[in-house]
């Protein structure tokens, strides 16, 4: 119900995690694109426990979230 600050922050990131597995550490491209998505996912996670079972603002997270990622 809330407006979501970090989903650009965690987008880039994740691409750049993708970018160092698959070009750089040269993992194969299926493996590093299901940890990709995991990292994304575990992400939102982290968002999502802060918001619901520790009751803070949506807002307040995921602006925490965005800073945290730069």
């Amino acid at each position: 119900g809330g407006i979501d600050l970090s989903v650009g922050a965690i987008v880039s990131l994740a691409g750049m995690l993708f970018g160092f597995m698959h070009g750089m550490w040269g993992w194969p491209l299926l493996p590093a694109i299901i940890a990709t998505v995991a990292f994304g996912a575990l992400c939102g996670l982290l968002n999502g426990v802060l918001v619901a079972y520790l009751g803070y603002p949506p807002l307040i997270v995921t602006l925490a979230t965005y800073y945290a990622m730069w």
